[in-house]
């Protein structure tokens, strides 16, 4: 794990700067925020399908805290309701839980975090109270578990038998905060490096959950607040991306001897905007940021450095149907859910369209609900200039639905654009 040694030294966040370390970005995404931007699924997706996670007694999810897509599977990790993790399979069905709750070997209170580790092919789950990651093969079969000594606040898998340790400034046992904020151990728990050390300028400005992602060989780190996604790789760390949101950016003294909540304070104030997550695919760059409190996804196509962002959507491919901001990426494809409380209301545009002229039901029934503003009128112009028909087959896959069931998840393919 000699690559990760460098991570240490980040700036401005980490305090120190190497020779090794190239800090100026190999690409700057440009971002105009446009609070009244619609896009319309045709624009930036080649195709959707949905998958529908099999519902039955034992497997009812609440809410899809963390959703992991493998090859083959789907992982969902569920909090709110079930307090548990299952596995499907590609199309849906229904495979296992992952683990058992409880207080005895091999068991957990809650499952805090999770990740998988594609070198070994098991899930990590992470019991924070416990203090122990706990390994299992994805047909439920426990095989090991790691014990620390320190309070953590999220997990993540780094390479063959290395595990990243998120610490958020919390107090540790010993009632000190350690003097850094990342450790990578093995899996006997040996810690390999101490990383992110805490630095009294930036040190409140840790975020809850950062965003730690795989792109091929690489681990990309985004940390809230700066801007900026770094890359390890080949024993050398750097500046990878950086969004210039412009006139809307959050000046580096802004970000100095503050708490979060004093920053959150500054740029509601100020209107500015930040990154919260990157996710890198083959074709794409996809960023999700923070403006006004609202969460944005800028698209970035690598081929032609073209940029759409916008935190509103129109589909006009299949069913009308939008999933929530995505969760993940499988391959060129992004992977967000549905949650089927919501279905009624497509159910009664379904009927309405029984009857009517498509571009007549959506003015008086979504359209009609909209103030009359610029986000009203763009919306307008996808629907009139969306040539959609809709099918029996979106008819029936929409009544198919029961608000009750699981989660539906939608994998939207990248279009090059």
């Amino acid at each position: 794990m000699k690559f990760l040694l460098l991570f240490a030294c980040l700036l401005p966040l980490w305090g120190c700067r190497q020779a090794s370390l190239d800090d100026a970005p190999i690409t700057s995404i440009g971002v105009d925020v446009d609070e009244n931007s619609v896009i319309g699924f045709s624009d930036i997706y080649e195709s959707i399908r949905f998958v529908k996670l099999e519902t039955l007694d034992d497997n009812l999810i609440g809410r899809i805290d963390k959703l992991v897509a493998t090859e083959d599977y789907y992982i969902v990790m569920d909090r709110s309701l079930a307090n548990m993790i299952f596995v499907f399979n590609s199309d849906g069905s229904f495979l296992n839980r992952i683990g058992t709750i409880g207080r005895g070997p091999n068991e957990y209170d809650s499952p805090d975090d999770i990740a998988y580790d594609e070198h070994e092919n098991v899930l990590l789950v992470f019991c924070h109270n416990f203090k122990t990651i706990l390994r299992f093969k994805l047909d439920g079969t426990f095989v090991g578990e790691t014990k620390f000594d320190w309070w953590v606040n999220s997990i993540f898998s780094v390479g063959e038998n290395a595990y990243l340790l998120y610490f958020n400034n919390r107090v540790q046992p010993n009632r000190r905060k350690n003097a850094f904020n990342i450790a990578i151990i093995n899996k006997d728990g040996a810690i390999q490096e101490r990383l992110y050390p805490y630095i009294k300028e930036y040190g409140e400005l840790s975020p809850p959950q950062p965003s730690f992602t795989h792109f091929q060989n690489e681990v990309l780190f985004t940390p809230y607040y700066f801007n900026k996604t770094y890359m390890l790789k080949d024993n050398k760390i750097e500046t990878k991306y950086s969004l210039d949101f412009k006139k809307h950016n959050i000046p580096e003294a802004a970000l100095k001897n503050k708490t979060s909540k004093e920053l959150d304070k500054i740029i509601r104030e100020n209107d500015y905007a930040y990154m919260i997550t990157l996710h890198e695919t083959t074709s794409h760059i996809i960023c999700q940021y923070i403006y006004k409190q609202i969460r944005y996804d800028c698209f970035y196509a690598k081929e032609t450095e073209t940029v759409k962002s916008s935190s509103m959507y129109f589909n006009d491919m299949y069913a009308l149907l939008t999933g929530q901001t995505f969760s993940c990426t499988k391959g060129d494809s992004l992977i967000s859910y549905i949650d089927p409380q919501f279905i009624n209301y497509y159910k009664d545009l379904m009927g309405a369209l029984n009857n009517n002229n498509f571009h007549d039901v959506l003015n008086n029934r979504f359209l009609a609900s909209l103030p009359d503003s610029r986000v009203k009128e763009n919306y307008m112009k996808i629907i009139s200039s969306s040539n959609i028909i809709i099918t029996d087959e979106e008819i029936n896959f929409i009544n198919s639905i029961d608000e009750s069931d699981n989660p539906i998840l939608m994998i939207a393919k990248l279009k090059k654009f």
